[in-house]
């Protein structure tokens, strides 16, 4: 109560309906004066769901729905790494393999040739370290998670068969002498080789789609 007899009530009300996402928060001022009512709302704040990007709703409810900033982003740099990893297999195919039959020396780091491996053990390590990453981050987002299935069987594909068959062969070829290469041997290597640039090609479309199908869901 005031000197003047004038009554002043300080009122916090929360209104939430528990069918409605929408959520109003007000404060309000009531204050008598001579008989006189008055009401001035102070502030209001409206959330609504529909509003937020779907490629932040995959998620459950329950869960943190922070790995959904990462569904672009990664699936992206894995995509590059995939596009990496198939430039790399261009260049060998045309510039590399059509000279070191001929020249073994070439391929064979101790006589000063290149060292294949630094290139493919760094590009295929980093890829698939990023394909688990894009795996976990999209198994929510079936759209997403296909594709990335589809990258991962074809790789796996052309992974274990380079182990079983091109790898050993391509070390022996690095370590024999120079002497004691058959060239033919190692053409008919090369053009056999070429036969992978298909699945390596597969793994490149899916996860190009990958991206497609998460920038959609934004």
């Amino acid at each position: 109560m005031s000197p003047l007899g004038v009554k002043r009530t300080w009122r916090f009300a929360l209104h939430m309906s528990a069918y409605d996402p929408k959520r109003t928060r007000a404060s309000v001022l009531h204050m008598s004066a001579f008989g006189g009512k008055a009401e001035m709302p102070f502030c209001t704040f409206a959330f609504d769901p529909k509003r937020i990007p779907a490629a932040l709703l995959w998620c459950a409810p329950s869960k943190g729905c922070a790995v959904a900033h990462f569904l672009i982003p990664v699936t992206a740099i894995c995509a590059s790494l995939a596009l990496v990893g198939l430039g790399g297999g261009l260049y060998e195919f045309s510039v590399v393999d059509p000279s070191w039959p001929s020249r073994p020396d070439l391929i064979q780091p101790a006589r000063g040739g290149i060292s294949r491996k630094r290139f493919w053990i760094a590009a295929h390590s980093a890829f698939e370290v990023m394909l688990a990453v894009a795996l976990v981050v999209a198994w929510s987002v079936p759209s997403v998670r296909f594709w990335l299935l589809i990258a991962l069987a074809s790789h796996i594909i052309m992974r274990v068969w380079s182990a079983l068959d091109f790898i050993p062969k391509a070390l022996a070829f690095e370590k024999a002498e120079p002497g004691m290469i058959d060239e033919s041997a190692a053409r008919h290597w090369t053009h056999r080789s070429r036969m992978r640039l298909p699945l390596d090609l597969v793994t490149c479309g899916a996860m190009l789609t990958a991206v497609i199908a998460a920038a959609r869901l934004g």
